[in-house]
């Protein structure tokens, strides 16, 4: 049988005050550096609960595994104040940490890469729940993939990711929420991954008019017409099935493109519904701006043009 989790959930802000008005603070909390990171200490829960379905659970009790020791993720580094420190290229978020002979699972992002300028990259573990501004201004960033278990996400986490071009959700997100958008001003996405079949709640402000007009939002199959109809999904002018996005995927996204293909000989490009759109030479070809797929012979890549 499953345990009642009884913890509170950590949600602190770097000003003092709490995300949404729902996090409290554990009187025994302390922050702790491990590695390049700075991290808040304590007891920590399950946030919206009551919402979470029981193949929610399931995964959840597979990461956790009845671990009580949470940590969360904050801003700034050791010696650095707020908002003058950054990360370069690619970053991998722990999902455990040991810390004075205890080990905590990193469950929340508060913060933790506010206007990291430099950073393309991040990985982050399946144990995270919640994450609130945690991506703020990061304007290098070029892709996310949020973990399994967050079910909400908190305003302004990737507000002006300017150069984010790819967003995968979670299967049990039910909401965004907050005064500012979660996806606000990130005006370069080209496509959004959404698989949960109903339509999770969301403003029109979550997502810029750009993205809107020129990303391609995946869905679950069997439920297009549900994105349709439902506020804000409404908005996306192209909504497709996820198979067609399980395809693409297949194609690797290769930067260094320029050096796999012979741009001297006759390439193939298609569009992401996989319609050929050119067949001639690269220097020759004049498209919109977006991400294509090229192919060349056994060779295939995704490009973006803009």
């Amino acid at each position: 049988m499953r345990k009642i989790i009884t913890f509170l959930f950590l949600s602190f802000c770097s000003i003092g005050l709490f995300a949404q008005g729902r996090g409290i603070i554990s009187s025994n909390s302390s922050y702790a550096y491990v590695g390049d990171f700075k991290y808040l200490l304590g007891l920590s829960g399950i946030p919206y609960m009551d919402e979470c379905d029981s193949s929610w659970w399931d995964e959840y009790d597979k990461i956790f595994r009845q671990n009580s020791k949470f940590a969360t993720l904050c801003a700034p580094t050791m010696g650095q104040s707020f908002g003058s420190y950054d990360f370069d290229g690619k970053v991998t978020v722990p999902q455990m940490i040991n810390y004075k002979m205890s080990t905590y699972m990193v469950t929340c992002l508060n913060y933790s890469f506010w206007r990291c300028s430099k950073m393309t990259e991040v990985e982050l573990p399946n144990s995270i729940l919640e994450m609130y501004c945690a991506f703020y201004d990061c304007t290098s960033l070029k892709s996310i993939k949020i973990p399994p278990l967050v079910t909400v996400l908190l305003a302004g986490t990737f507000y002006n990711c300017s150069n984010l071009t790819s967003v995968e959700l979670p299967k049990h997100l039910i909401r965004m929420q907050g005064s500012a958008g979660v996806f606000e001003k990130c005006d370069n996405i080209l496509s959004v991954y959404c698989p949960n079949p109903v339509p999770p709640e969301c403003n029109d402000y979550d997502f810029s008019t750009k993205c809107y007009r020129n990303a391609t939002l995946y869905v679950p199959d069997n439920s297009i017409n549900e994105y349709r109809n439902a506020t804000c999904w409404e908005n996306f002018v192209n909504i497709r099935p996820i198979s067609e996005y399980s395809a693409i995927k297949e194609i690797r996204a290769d930067s260094d493109a320029d050096q796999q293909f012979d741009f001297l000989r006759e390439i193939e490009i298609y569009n992401l519904f996989g319609q050929k759109i050119y067949h001639g030479l690269k220097s020759e070809f004049h498209g919109n701006n977006g991400l294509y797929i090229i192919k060349q012979g056994d060779l295939k890549a995704k490009i973006l043009v803009k």
